[in-house]
């Protein structure tokens, strides 16, 4: 009986000389706090990596961009992954690799850390594309139940197309007591607005020619002129350059 005791009496206190095994850091990531990268400026856009406690020691965690939802941005072609570095956003190197993991660490002292999506403006229209990353399990620390965010990259390139919509223009005549004026129509596809990153306009080159039935090209001031409805919201034509800006829309050129 005294032996009995003595035994649960050593092993209480080496039960309580143990260290208490500290709870895990439950890691979650979300991108609330910068939901879209645009493109134009380019902007940038962030998911924030969060542990819930500001420890004293350095977490590192697993992350792994995967597939989305939206059409997937390729790595260095449509964007890179920052973090910041001694005050400098400074590119992931190497670039992370689809559905391979990569590591990033949460500073000693502070509970959270920001991973910057920083577009390229590129001049390819691709619509909108996404950025998803994804906690990866360690034993370091414990998932939590928001494991995976998207960043949404807004594309800000446009087609412009031109259609011929009235295209008989004649001179005054017998025939034609009075001028009839032909009409292009330039069309903005998809046309920008302030939702997306995008300027409200474009400005492209106009290039002003043809063939007559003679095979001599008509002549602008001496043959036509060039002029806008100005119903549209054009925002102006430049004759020395020929430079037309689009607003919004589309625009008509008549002559």
């Amino acid at each position: 009986m005294i032996c009995q005791r003595w035994f649960s009496l050593v092993a209480l206190v080496v039960g309580l000389a143990m260290p208490l095994k500290a709870a895990q850091d439950v890691v979650t990531i979300s991108s609330s706090t910068g939901p879209t990268a645009y493109e134009e400026g380019p902007q940038p856009g962030q998911f924030l990596l969060s542990r819930g406690s500001s420890s004293i020691d350095p977490l590192n965690v697993s992350l792994q961009v995967i597939d989305g939802a939206i059409r997937t941005a390729t790595m260095t072609a449509d964007y890179s992954l920052q973090t910041l570095t001694a005050g400098v956003w400074t590119d992931l190197s190497p670039a992370p690799v689809l559905n391979v993991s990569f590591t990033i660490a949460i500073p000693d002292g502070s509970a959270s850390t920001v991973i910057r999506v920083k577009p390229v403006d590129d001049l390819i229209r691709e619509g909108a594309e996404s950025v998803d990353l994804q906690i990866v399990s360690s034993v370091n620390y414990t998932v939590g139940t928001a494991n995976s965010a998207l960043v949404t990259i807004a594309d800000n390139d446009r087609v412009l197309s031109v259609v011929a919509t009235d295209s008989i223009a004649s001179e005054r005549s017998a025939s034609f007591p009075r001028v009839d004026v032909g009409t292009f129509t330039v069309s903005l596809v998809d046309g920008p607005g302030t939702s997306d990153g995008a300027p409200a306009s474009a400005s492209f080159d106009l290039l002003l020619g043809g063939t007559g039935t003679t095979g001599v090209a008509a002549v602008q001031a001496t043959d036509y002129s060039v002029g806008f409805d100005t119903l549209t919201t054009w925002t102006g034509y430049d004759d020395v350059t020929n430079v037309l800006t689009v607003g919004n829309s589309s625009a008509l050129i008549k002559g």
